[in-house]
């Protein structure tokens, strides 16, 4: 999806588009997580973890699809049609 949506307002800048679509409401919600501490964590719970219950790597905050959307779009300057 962030791959997805990047490519899309890259494409609509380079279009000069002045909106771009996003699918669906917008509302379902993502965490994201740098692939750096999702590493870190990983290598820390094989050094350190010993337990049977799962462990949420995860930062505990999320945004909706349509505000990451906003966030992407900003350098492109495209206005966002859910």
């Amino acid at each position: 999806m962030v791959a997805a949506l990047i490519r899309r307002f890259h494409e609509a800048k380079l279009a000069d588009s002045k909106s771009v679509v996003v699918w669906g409401t917008g509302t379902p919600r993502r965490e994201f997580l740098y692939v750096d501490d999702m590493a870190d964590a990983c290598v820390h719970l094989m050094k350190t973890y010993s337990g049977a219950e799962l462990i949420n790597i995860g930062t505990g905050e999320d945004i909706t699809i349509a505000e990451f959307a906003r966030v992407v779009s900003f350098p492109a300057r495209a206005r966002i049609a859910c």
